[in-house]
């Protein structure tokens, strides 16, 4: 039996490797697989080849909170840094969903499509 969630992992990753972690839960009312829900992530960030075989994505463009190293101490902000974050991982969860991102899962991925196409063309403000 599928669980009713899906939880999406994220991560910043400066120039010199030092990472941020992040999660967003999402309902999956339609309890689509989360292989499919990988590949349909995936897909709508395709624009953003910055790295080959590393879906990359803006996560204020979508909603979801930053994670950037350079706003946490002790860290500052210097030539390694970047805003682009990565898709890391997905999983069924039970967890609950933030009070403030009560979202399906394929609403969100058709934002993500839509805020990331041709972002180096026409970046959203």
């Amino acid at each position: 039996m599928s669980l009713p969630n899906v939880k999406l992992h994220y991560l910043y990753r400066d120039g010199s490797n030092y990472k941020s972690h992040a999660t967003a839960v999402f309902v999956n009312p339609n309890q689509l697989q989360t292989k499919t829900i990988w590949r349909m992530l995936t897909t709508a960030v395709s624009d953003v080849t910055l790295l080959p075989d590393t879906p990359y994505f803006r996560p204020e463009w979508v909603g979801l909170p930053t994670v950037f190293l350079f706003e946490q101490s002790p860290y500052s902000r210097n030539a390694d840094d970047h805003f682009w974050h990565e898709l890391s991982g997905l999983e069924e969860t039970a967890d609950s969903c933030a009070a403030n991102i009560y979202l399906p899962i394929e609403a969100f991925i058709h934002e993500l499509a839509q805020t990331h196409k041709n972002p180096f063309h026409s970046l959203p403000t």
